[in-house]
């Protein structure tokens, strides 16, 4: 094997069984992976080259200079969806770097809700801190000038009550699925 080369490590069975298997379910696992992480790759390219470029904000529609180049910069970095697509780009990359490896630590996060929905309740902390001193909000159903505040939270916990019943049904099903071998 060449030197840097990745190498996914699999341990053959005892009895031999289930090796071919293993190992064809971890070149699956890296392939679709590396699409997930290629496909948010070259959204996250488009985005920058049109903000660069001066291409309209997709909320507000303001587009050239009217706003600088670091506020769009702040402002795009600062949707949930980039967000989380980030944190989605790097399990992704990790995944495909050693697709076979245990990592305890994902497990706990898997099995705990709590830890699901840390993330989205610091985004909402800072979205709507930040937007008290700018005025301005990722999303209109959070924007809290136009709507005022009472609505702009009503909605906010819509949504992570439908975050949550979604993670409920997920769980549900999950333990209706037979396990695996």
């Amino acid at each position: 094997m060449r030197r840097g080369a990745v190498r996914a490590v699999v341990r053959r069975p005892e009895n031999g069984e289930g090796w071919r298997e293993r190992t064809r379910g971890l070149v699956v696992s890296r392939w679709w992976h590396g699409l997930i992480a290629a496909v948010i790759l070259v959204a996250l390219v488009i985005q920058l080259v049109l903000l660069f470029t001066g291409g309209a904000d997709a909320n507000s529609g303001e587009s050239g200079t009217a706003v600088g180049v670091g506020t769009r910069l702040w402002r795009l970095f600062s949707f949930f969806t980039i967000q989380s697509n980030l944190i989605v780009l790097a399990v992704a990359v990790g995944l495909v770097l050693r697709p076979g490896r245990d990592v305890s630590a994902w497990n706990v996060v898997r099995l705990d809700v709590t830890y699901a929905f840390a993330w989205p309740l610091a985004w909402l902390s800072y979205i709507f801190t930040q937007g008290t001193f700018t005025d301005w909000y990722p999303y209109p159903f959070l924007d809290v000038t136009d709507l005022g505040l009472p609505t702009a939270l009503r909605n906010a916990t819509f949504v992570l009550v439908l975050g949550l019943a979604l993670a409920a049904a997920l769980k549900t099903l999950d333990t209706k699925l037979p396990p695996r071998p």
